[in-house]
């Protein structure tokens, strides 16, 4: 996995890869890792989710204000679990793309 590995390559996973991730993920650090990134990110983590639970992450990500430092490490802890369950083989992780 290495360096294909980034919190952006998410995009790339199915919709069942994506539902298991989030149960996954701690939701802090999701939020976290969510501010800032790109709107096709956003989209893909937004449509797995509950609406209670998109509501939830909506309001957390408009009212947190993390420093870039926070961020970055906050999509590095949610990558964690991503690669435990690659490790596990209930992920595959996108290939590198060209």
């Amino acid at each position: 996995m290495g360096n294909d590995v980034s919190f952006d390559r998410l995009v790339e996973l199915t919709g069942a890869e994506i539902r298991l991730f989030l149960r996954k993920v701690d939701q802090t650090d999701l939020s976290a890792a969510m501010k800032g990134s790109g709107q096709r990110v956003t989209d893909k983590l937004y449509g797995a989710m509950s609406e209670r639970v998109r509501t939830f992450m909506k309001d957390e990500i408009d009212f947190i204000d993390p420093e870039p430092a926070g961020i970055e490490a906050g999509r590095q802890r949610c990558l964690q679990p991503a690669i435990a369950l690659v490790r596990q083989d209930q992920l595959s992780w996108p290939h590198p793309t060209s």
